[in-house]
This record gives C-alpha cells, structure tokens and sequence, in this order.
C-alpha cells in the first residue's frame, strides 16, 4: 500500500512519547524526500538525539512530568540508563557576548564525552544547554567517574582554549529526583565560588554538609535568627569602618580559639583581645559561655550562604 501511495507508513508504539516519535518520523520523511547522503543522516540523528534528551531533562527538571510511569516509557524510550545513577554536570563561566559560541563548544563536548564514555564502557545520556554539557550516567566506580571527568576538563580546556568545572551528583535511583540532583550539582558549583575551593572536580558527596547548610540559610526562621544575632555588628562595622564581624567569624572558624585566630588575622594578641572586647559590648555577649559563641558561630556560617 506505501508503495501504490507513494507515502511512507509508520507503525508506532502508543507507549511512547508524542516528542520521541516525532523526530525519527520527521528525519525519515526527509530523508526519503531528499535522499541525504550517511553523514547528513547521521548529523541529523545526532541532533535529533540531543532535541529529544533535552526536552526530556527538562520535563523531569521542571516537574511537567509527574508521574513515574510516564518518566519511565520516556527514558527507555530515549535508550537512557537503568539505576543506579549519577550527573555530570561541565560548566564554562557564562559570557552572554558569546552565547552562540559557548553552545557549539558544548556540542563539541557532547561527542568527545560520548566517545569517552564508550571507551570507558559507561552508559549514559547527554544534554547540551547554552553553556552546560550534562551526562546522565550509568553509575560507575567511582574511580572511574572522577578519572573522567578530569580527562574530560582537561581536554576541553586544551581544545577550546577556556576553563570549565565539573560537578559529581550524589547516587540516585529515580529519574523523579533529576530536578532535585540538578538544583544540589549547581549549588556545588557556588559553594566552589563561596569558599573559594582550587578543585575543577567536585562531588556534591564531599560538599553535603555545605549544601545542608546552604539550603538551610534559605530558611526564612534561619534569616530572622542571623539578622537577630548580627545586624548590630555589622552596623556598627560599616559607621565606624572596622572589622569587627570578620573577626568574630575568624574567631567561630577556630573553634574559640583567640591565639590561633589573632595568628590567622595577623594581630597582636592586644589588638585581637580589644577587638573581642569591643564585640561583646556592641552584642551584650560573653564570649568565653561556649554556648553563646555557638550561637554566634552558627549565625556566622548561615551568613556565608546569604
């Protein structure tokens, strides 16, 4: 009957995904109309792979999808890996001057990642955005997974010329959580800015207890709590031009030790004790009562975050 018609016919699964079957039926069609040649075919299936990975991540990012069975007939679909899982997530600094740039360059990355990975043997999937190379992958050792993502950062700094990061995510065992996952491998990356960290690599693993800390800080109670213990400092440290919080939270960091924190602020001891004395007198605090300067410490920490 195609023949007799002149038309191609499709026998589709209705399980399947409207977007999933759309972009094979469309490259088909155009395909027979234009009779491209294999490296066209091939170019086309490869872009239409990274459409459709990239409306699904954002699908299961922005909760359009909210049923697990749905999640699931889309991901095996696509062909994306079992659990349990893992994100890669590269990022370059974001250069709105070269938007158009920053994204063929993670196209680029798209195929020298895929090529690694199957050398490496892991199964995974890739997403490309404006200035992120996304993998969602089969979870591997983790040796395994940190040797290459620091192959691949060095290797894309040696072909595009500019720096990257890379984010590990923690093992998941649902595509429900993507978004979740996603949101704690970005936050990785300002902790990395926040506390100033030399590492390329990072596990958000090794980072959870910033992270904890980082989405407690968002906490409105929390807020009300620092602005409670600190505000006064930093009032009186920006009319009188001094440094009064910074050495109180110097102090935190070194776990009350005044030596080792009048060290680390190179102060005489004199200096460091009239700064104390001055920081007890503008918050009412004693603190030698090792149950205030928690307190205190604790507002310090939740303030990096805010």
């Amino acid at each position: 009957m195609a023949d007799e018609c002149e038309i191609p016919l499709f026998f589709l699964n209705n399980d399947v995904g409207f977007i999933e079957v759309v972009y094979p039926v469309m490259t088909a069609i155009v395909e027979a109309r234009n009779q491209l040649e294999m490296s066209s075919r091939y170019q086309m299936g490869t872009y239409s792979q990274m459409e459709m990975n990239g409306k699904l991540f954002l699908d299961l990012q922005t909760g359009k999808i909210t049923q697990a069975e749905e999640a699931e007939q889309r991901v095996n679909s696509l062909n994306w890996p079992f659990p349990p899982l893992r994100m890669i997530l590269i990022q370059a600094k974001q250069n709105p001057r070269m938007a158009a740039a920053q994204e063929k360059d993670m196209e680029s990355i798209y195929q020298m990642m895929k090529g690694a990975m199957e050398q490496a043997g892991i199964w995974g999937a890739g997403i490309v955005r404006q200035y992120q190379y996304i993998c969602i992958m089969k979870d591997a050792e983790a040796e395994k997974a940190g040797s290459l993502c620091s192959m691949m950062v060095e290797k894309i700094c040696d072909m595009l010329k500019y720096r990257v990061v890379a984010g590990i995510s923690r093992q998941f065992y649902d595509y429900m959580e993507l978004g979740d996952v996603y949101k704690d491998v970005k936050d990785v990356f300002y902790i990395r800015e926040k506390k100033g960290l030399p590492e390329s690599v990072l596990w958000a693993e090794k980072l959870r207890y910033e992270l904890i800390m980082m989405h407690m800080a968002q906490q409105q109670e929390v807020r009300a709590f620092v602005q409670e213990k600190l505000a006064a400092l930093e009032i009186y440290d920006r009319e009188h031009e001094s440094h009064l919080t910074e050495t109180l939270e110097m102090l935190s960091s070194c776990r009350g030790s005044r030596k080792l924190a009048a060290e680390k602020l190179y102060l005489h001891r004199n200096t460091m004790f009239y700064r104390l004395h001055q920081i007890e007198q503008v918050l009412g605090c004693d603190l030698s009562d090792a149950g205030q300067l928690d307190e205190l410490g604790f507002a310090c920490r939740m303030k990096e975050y805010m």
